[in-house]
């Protein structure tokens, strides 16, 4: 087996943890684990007198994402070509992190990895925040710019097979160059199997549903405000734990906790806390493609309660680690199938030993690590 020396690219800090729900971060962890040799060629920056904010306001009042600039595209080729030179040129493999303006910047005939969780033509069908309303002249341009990055790749990985079926059939690449593995949690510290499992056959008087996210509108915050009304009506005793958000809408039945930054260990502990507590990870998201969150819950053994959009499904099994309905549900459907499962001990006590098993077998980044290495291996024995 050949030693794999890799180049690790993205236009942002591969070590903030907050960039892409720490997605990035994890991703060039785990790719560290499993590489001989790694160097972090990342934070490229924007060209000088781009303002982003005003920029993306004004590109999005006239039916444009803002997310790709023919500039912008120019400018991060320069840079990545400027930024190579001071790297040993021993690497033998470049990974790219959702930065799709750069498979066609890096100049070279060595192989190269793409990684993300969705195609800009399914941001654009979920109505994702700077995809949302674009003009249909705009998408033609960026599926084009698509394709044309997605030739230069060796391989491209998802972290779905909804998102690869769209790479496939809406893009027409061929399959041989698309796969799909499963993200992880962004945790540091994965409690005890047992501990978790222990912890969820505790005594519950209060239904706890957790709210996790910094879209209110977009993760169905208002719904989820319903769904606890509606939960107290019937006679249920439930709270619902917003965190990540100060939501507009007041009522007696929600908890708010700030923004917590993982990037700080009193955080990071409060989360945990925040999942061990909850009895529901509750998110009836209109428009996601894979949510770290719901591996996050996974590892703490906490059922999700979610709508099918994205590849949702292929994280949430309903009926097994979770629950997942139809965006059009109706709040007293979803408080009629908390309540339930609930007052049913039983059938709750194996959602949450599903939960635990679905992360400890599937979703954590020692698997995907392990996958994308095995991948890489076949790459480089081909050239």
């Amino acid at each position: 087996m050949r030693p794999m020396n890799a180049l690790v690219i993205a236009r942002f800090s591969l070590l903030d943890r907050l960039i892409w729900s720490g997605i990035a971060y994890k991703m060039f962890e785990a790719l560290t684990s499993v590489c001989d040799e790694v160097h972090r060629c990342d934070s490229l920056g924007y060209p000088r007198g781009i303002t982003i904010g005003f920029e993306n306001r004004l590109l999005a009042l006239v039916g444009r994402s803002p997310y790709w600039r023919p500039r912008s595209t120019a400018y991060h080729a320069r840079q990545l070509k400027h930024r190579l030179r001071s790297f040993p040129d021993n690497w033998n493999i470049a990974f790219c992190i959702d930065s799709l303006v750069l498979p066609g910047a890096i100049k070279t005939s060595k192989p190269l990895i793409y990684f993300s969780d969705g195609t800009k033509a399914q941001l654009v069908e979920l109505q994702y925040p700077g995809y949302a309303g674009i003009s249909a002249r705009n998408l033609r341009e960026l599926m084009k710019f698509e394709r044309e990055a997605y030739a230069h790749c060796d391989l491209i990985v998802f972290g779905s097979k909804w998102a690869a079926d769209s790479a496939i059939h809406q893009y027409g690449v061929s399959p041989d160059k698309v796969r799909s593995i499963a993200f992880g949690a962004n945790l540091d510290k994965v409690p005890d199997r047992e501990r978790v499992l222990e912890n969820r056959r505790r005594e519950q008087s209060t239904c706890e549903l957790l709210f996790l996210g910094v879209d209110w509108e977009r993760k169905g915050g208002e719904l989820a405000i319903s769904v606890v009304e509606t939960l107290n009506r019937l006679g249920l005793k439930a709270r619902l734990t917003v965190c990540g958000i100060v939501p507009a809408s007041v009522s007696p039945y929600i908890r708010v906790v700030p923004f917590l930054n993982k990037h700080e260990a009193k955080d990071q502990a409060r989360l945990s806390q925040l999942l061990d507590e909850a009895t529901f990870l509750f998110l009836p998201t209109r428009g996601d493609c894979s949510p770290i969150v719901f591996c996050e819950a996974f590892a703490h053994g906490l059922p999700v309660v979610t709508c099918a959009v994205g590849g949702v499904p292929e994280i949430v099994t309903d009926g097994v680690n979770g629950i997942v309905r139809d965006r059009s549900t109706p709040a007293d459907e979803f408080a009629d199938i908390i309540a339930g499962l609930f007052r049913d001990t039983c059938t709750y006590a194996q959602f949450c030993e599903a939960a635990r098993g679905a992360y400890d077998q599937t979703f954590n980044w020692g698997r995907w690590a392990s996958e994308v290495h095995t991948l890489s291996n076949s790459v480089l024995m081909q050239r």
